[in-house]
């Protein structure tokens, strides 16, 4: 448990002031970080035109008080009108410790977008 990150290599733009070789977001069991969201985007700029990380991170929220197993919390998130849109081309979960993944490369039926 709590063993996952999310590590950035090389960062774009240097004359914007982020501009570092990596940077890594990483689990955290003081810090309450039990999930982390990553999109095809930038994570450390702001998302008001591609709302998806935040609505990931509220279904997260959510499913935690969820009887499901966790790879089906994240499933059903992954998979909602929320986050899965035309630009999705694929959704995958694993679990190491399970040896278990789920994948898939159809496309989402419900698209809000």
């Amino acid at each position: 448990p709590w063993q996952g990150a999310v590590i950035t290599i090389r960062r774009q733009n240097p004359q914007d002031g982020l501009h570092v070789d990596h940077d890594t977001r990483t689990l955290s069991k003081e810090a309450g970080t039990w999930y982390l969201v990553q999109m095809n985007d930038d994570w450390w700029r702001p998302d008001e035109l591609d709302p998806r990380r935040r609505e990931a991170a509220m279904l997260m929220e959510r499913t935690a008080k969820s009887n499901e197993s966790l790879p089906s919390r994240v499933w059903s998130a992954m998979r909602s009108a929320h986050l899965c849109n035309p630009a999705t081309w694929f959704s995958w979960v694993a679990v190491p410790a399970l040896r278990r993944s789920w994948y898939t490369s159809a496309p989402c039926s419900w698209s809000k977008w």
